[in-house]
């Protein structure tokens, strides 16, 4: 993780065969792993 003025970045990379994963689930899952990381960083909750 890194650390820039008052935000935390996390470059993340994700590999998947389209036949398999869909840009909208792939989408979903970036939405929801955002989330987690946002709560993560602000009061140590998530949901």
């Amino acid at each position: 993780m890194e650390h820039k003025k008052d935000k935390k970045t996390m470059p993340i990379s994700i590999h998947a065969h389209h036949a398999l994963l869909d840009g909208y689930h792939l989408a979903l899952f970036i939405e929801h792993f955002q989330n987690l990381m946002d709560c993560t960083s602000t009061n140590g909750n998530h949901t």
